[in-house]
């Protein structure tokens, strides 16, 4: 496919549209343009068949592909694996060593589903919904405009939640930029902590699962996102739907995200307030999923979630 047949491609079918929505998301759009384009000829094949039906679910797949492409990196994945990686990311999996001729991985299901929020954040985008104006309005409801994939997107959204780090701005319109964008987070006497991205999350779901990986476990135990993937993946594969493993899942992320709120909180980058403020909106959430799931939290469950935040205190030298 050369570049006119690309962009005559682009421009007659719904794609372009799509892809224009999309550029909307990020802030290093070149870098996108960049991506998307060295897989074109892979997007053409995933989509050349419905370039003539213009409805939401053709959209919506046009998204998820470009998002799915978006994921690859550059560099071909069997150089970056001789090159002696441990670990490495590719279409949104991570990778770790070859076992009996195939490539151990995990993250399938974070991935498929981060994918299938984000596609329909660019379908809510594109329509303009009216109950749908900022982010937060879409993270505290079920309604997606698409449902592919209806089973664990409770578990995402809690995700996409405890990953967040926009804390002075929980309302974001949908005409910003909100996956590479910096934010600086300031202490509350106002002096520079820390340059992040909006969210850990999202941002690893297009850029590198390794840094969400990494953030994740900041903030709990090292190998916890690992483990957390592999028990998910397992109920993604069968597509079954196991109480025990995804209370024990949903645990984990409590934990975490308790684990980085106190974390902040030690170091004033958040007040009372704002803590209160970030604590109230993960519960909604987290009563979603308990509903959703028809779990029961016992006193063993919430000793256990505790144990984690001592371990995290511990480990971060808090009192």
């Amino acid at each position: 496919m050369n570049s006119s047949d690309k962009i005559e491609f682009f421009k007659q079918t719904i794609l372009y549209n799509c892809y224009i929505t999309l550029l909307s998301l990020f802030d290093n759009k070149e870098l996108v343009i960049k991506k998307i384009d060295n897989q074109s000829k892979n997007i053409y094949k995933s989509l050349k068949y419905i370039n003539k039906n213009n409805n939401v679910e053709n959209e919506y797949i046009c998204f998820y592909f470009l998002l799915k492409y978006l994921s690859i990196p550059n560099i071909d994945f069997i150089d970056l694996y001789n090159n002696g990686a441990k670990k490495l990311v590719y279409n949104g999996l991570i990778i770790e060593e070859k076992l009996n001729d195939k490539f151990n991985y995990y993250g399938q299901l974070m991935n498929e589903i981060g994918l299938d929020l984000l596609a329909n954040i660019c379908l809510m985008k594109k329509y303009k919904t009216i109950a749908i104006k900022t982010y937060d309005d879409f993270l505290y409801t079920s309604t997606w405009i698409y449902n592919k994939r209806k089973h664990f997107r409770t578990i995402i959204r809690l995700l996409v939640l405890a990953m967040n780090n926009d804390f002075y701005h929980i309302c974001v319109k949908f005409n910003k930029s909100f996956i590479d964008n910096k934010i600086y987070l300031k202490t509350i006497k106002g002096y520079l902590y820390q340059t992040v991205l909006p969210n850990d999350f999202l941002y690893g779901l297009i850029y590198d699962g390794l840094y969400t990986e990494k953030q994740f476990d900041k903030y709990s135990s090292k190998g916890d996102y690992k483990l957390l993937c592999e028990k998910l993946d397992v109920l993604y594969h069968n597509n079954i739907i196991d109480k025990s493993i995804v209370k024990e899942a949903i645990i984990v992320i409590i934990a975490m995200y308790k684990n980085k709120i106190y974390y902040l909180e030690h170091y004033k980058v958040i007040n009372d307030e704002i803590k209160n403020n970030l604590f109230n909106k993960f519960n909604f959430i987290l009563k979603q999923a308990i509903k959703e799931f028809e779990l029961k939290f016992t006193k063993e469950d919430i000793i256990n979630i505790n144990k984690y935040v001592i371990k995290s205190k511990k480990r971060f030298k808090i009192n």
